[in-house]
């Protein structure tokens, strides 16, 4: 997206489902506000569809979202129900995954919020930028913001392939010409909510 010093608005959401007429009818009403104003694009920051393998609920998902994403981008990651694993380290994704996954897996009860689809509905059906490992993480400039998203299902431990992404990434942001950096990750680091069972902050911040 193309450099600009006009406002940058855009819509962050994460675990919609569903419930996609409220993104819509948030466009709507921007767009007539003044008749000018309009997103730039939207974020939906994992949990997707919640479909847990049913290939239905991922056509119902599809037309839901597409009044919103024909008008503007639409950003995706992947959260718990999109790519939750406990077995099959093997394959593409086996160099991505820690022996255990921290997050989620510790209490080993998390690992199979995606009811084993392991990401491949996800991929199967976006197509992100490609300036990371396309949409496990990306970045991309949006108007005078710049977006970094992230896997919460990937390792992030120090040398990891995600790691050294963002590491490279930071170091190469413009803040000239974006200013404002944000980061996309669906478990964040920091919450008004206390979880035990989630290990996020503590596997950023100890490696």
């Amino acid at each position: 997206m193309a450099p600009t010093t006009a406002t940058s608005d855009f819509r962050v959401r994460g675990s919609c489902g569903t419930t996609m007429q409220l993104i819509e009818r948030d466009l709507n009403e921007a767009a007539g506000d003044d008749g000018r104003h309009e997103y730039l694009g939207v974020f939906h920051v994992g949990d997707l569809s919640y479909a847990a393998g049913q290939t239905f609920v991922w056509d119902h998902f599809g037309a839901l979202i597409e009044p919103t994403a024909k008008r503007v981008p639409y950003m995706v990651s992947v959260g718990n129900h999109d790519f939750g694993y406990l077995e099959g380290r093997r394959g593409p994704h086996a160099a991505l995954r820690s022996p255990l996954h921290k997050i989620f897996e510790a209490d080993g009860t998390h690992g199979q919020d995606a009811a084993g689809e392991c990401g491949v509905p996800s991929e199967a059906r976006f197509r992100m930028p490609e300036n990371g490992r396309g949409l496990w993480w990306y970045s991309v400039d949006v108007g005078l913001t710049h977006h970094v998203v992230l896997s919460s299902e990937h390792d992030v431990s120090a040398g990891s392939p995600m790691r050294r992404w963002l590491q490279q990434d930071l170091a190469s942001v413009d803040r000239a010409r974006t200013p404002w950096l944000l980061v996309h990750i669906h478990r964040p680091l920091y919450c008004s909510v206390a979880f035990g069972g989630d290990f996020t902050r503590t596997a950023w911040t100890s490696s």
